[in-house]
């Protein structure tokens, strides 16, 4: 597991299944699930719906472009999923 800050309130933990989860402040935001950089392995890059701040939003649309779109709670479920 790695944790990589992208900007001030604004980090990325990495794990080791190839998974990363994109945090704002203290909330996760969106998930990338497998290694989205390799195209083997790669499952998908989800976001929340959920409407944040101004900062939020530039931090998920920094990290990605996905249209793939999650409401929150199932954001974090999904993420409970893949971690475990």
């Amino acid at each position: 597991m790695k944790l990589t800050t992208r900007s001030p309130n604004c980090n990325v933990i990495e794990f080791d299944n190839g998974t990363s989860v994109l945090f704002s402040y203290s909330v996760p935001v969106a998930v990338a699930i497998g290694n989205p950089l390799k195209s083997v392995g790669s499952v998908g890059i989800y976001k929340s719906s959920a409407k944040y701040s101004n900062s939020t939003s530039r931090h998920i649309n920094a990290w990605t472009a996905t249209t793939k779109t999650l409401p929150q709670a199932e954001l974090e479920a999904l993420i409970n999923t893949v971690i475990v």
